[in-house]
């Protein structure tokens, strides 16, 4: 594997799998939710750690995961939280709105697993290509950068939606997120 081909390589795995942080930052930011920057590096952290195992493990473990099996657990994860936003936005809609609101160490969490779920059929691909130690390296740490990045854009976009709105966009969230499961299942 040449440079140049590492580099490409690099950009296109993180560009895809950062690429649902910066819809589930939109979807935060909808919902007026603020993620502050400790629990935004956690979910990145996991994120990248989580995908340069996967990168590694793809490269040892080569034909014995079925990405199928992968895929529909993501698909399953994502729906069942897309669900569940979309019935906590109906069930509070008449509550006060509190622009305070945070995401809680518990979701934050959950999250940075969701999400690293989807990055482990990517990274095991890509680790049947036989990729290198350096390869690996350079993929966790732009991939710890490039999430962060990311959510804060997506989440910017989805907040300067919300507040242009004079509605209550809640509900925006779990529709992304149930958008996000159903392309899972067809790339």
């Amino acid at each position: 594997m040449t440079l140049l081909d590492i580099l490409i390589t690099t950009f296109l795995l993180i560009f895809i799998v950062s690429l649902d942080l910066a819809a589930v930052g939109f979807a935060y930011g909808t919902n007026r939710i603020r993620v502050p920057f400790l629990n935004l590096f956690v979910i990145s952290l996991i994120g990248s750690i989580i995908l340069g195992s996967a990168l590694a493990a793809g490269y040892f473990l080569r034909a014995y995961i079925s990405e199928t099996a992968i895929t529909w657990t993501v698909f399953t994860l994502f729906m069942m939280i897309g669900i569940f936003k979309i019935i906590s936005w109906y069930t509070s809609r008449k509550k006060e709105f509190n622009p305070d609101r945070k995401i809680s160490l518990q979701e934050t969490f959950l999250l940075a697993l969701v999400l690293s779920i989807d990055g482990i059929g990517v990274a095991f691909g890509a680790g049947l290509e036989r990729v290198t130690l350096l390869f690996i390296v350079i993929i966790v740490l732009v991939s710890l950068i490039t999430d962060i990045l990311l959510f804060k854009f997506g989440h910017y976009l989805g907040s300067t939606l919300a507040k242009k709105s004079r509605r209550n966009l809640g509900w925006l969230s779990g529709v992304i997120l149930i958008t996000i499961a159903i392309v899972q299942i067809f790339i």
